[in-house]
């Protein structure tokens, strides 16, 4: 389900900014792509808020976000489009979600910015297995 206000939703809508595209996700460049060598954003098709509004049936849905987050970048790199370098990958968990459907970041490293790199994109940006493990976790 798409939501006609959600930004993402309208990429996917519009097809225009697409680099990637499977049954179930879609990746596409990151406007903001300065902030390191490359910045891309996988999504969901389905509209879904952020991560912490998962459960344990979504959980192939974030390993496949991840596996297509490496397989892009790693076209990209082959295709001479973006530099070899290490990744980080990661979401960010509300209140620091600035779009709210749900939405892994792809960076190429390094960042341009030690204050994007050491706060934002450094420890506000939690990796798919520390997103799994709250999953898995029994709320009280």
């Amino acid at each position: 389900m798409q939501i006609d206000h959600c930004e993402f939703c309208a990429v996917l809508e519009r097809r225009e900014k697409v680099i990637f595209e499977d049954e179930a996700t879609f990746a596409f460049e990151d406007p903001d792509a300065k902030s390191a060598q490359a910045h891309l954003l996988l999504c969901p098709k389905e509209h879904l808020e952020s991560a912490s509004a998962l459960d344990p049936r979504h959980i192939p849905l974030l390993r496949r976000l991840e596996a297509n987050a490496i397989r892009v970048m790693d076209e990209l790199q082959a295709a001479g489009r973006a530099p070899a370098g290490p990744l980080r990958l990661g979401y960010h968990l509300p209140p620091l979600t600035t779009v709210h459907h749900l939405h892994l970041h792809c960076f190429l490293l390094p960042f341009r910015s030690p204050v994007k790199d050491q706060v934002y994109y450094g420890h506000c940006l939690h990796p798919t297995s520390s997103i799994i493990k709250s999953i898995l976790t029994p709320r009280l």
